[in-house]
């Protein structure tokens, strides 16, 4: 099982906007095999920092699914939001 830990840099006063189409353009990617659905969580300190986390039953599962055409679908949508790139980091337990 790999965690998935993304900080997300929201454009300052979207972050409302965001929210709402995250949790409905997610939905796919909890769908997708191997993947546990997570949680989103926003900084309190950092408001416009949103977090997901979420596991997957391995990296290649993650990986089949971002560049599959919902993972690309996925990014589009969010992407307009986004002020600079995602901060990804995949962790194991230990």
């Amino acid at each position: 099982m790999v965690t998935e830990v993304a900080s997300i840099p929201v454009k300052a006063g979207q972050e409302e906007a965001f929210i709402r189409v995250f949790k409905t353009a997610i939905v796919p990617v909890y769908a997708a095999p191997g993947c546990h659905p997570g949680r989103l969580y926003r900084s309190q300190e950092a408001p416009s920092t949103i977090t997901h986390i979420l596991q997957w039953d391995d990296l290649a599962a993650q990986e089949r699914f971002i560049t599959s055409k919902a993972g690309r679908r996925f990014l589009a949508t969010i992407g307009p939001f986004l002020d600079g790139a995602a901060r990804l980091e995949h962790l194991d337990e230990v």
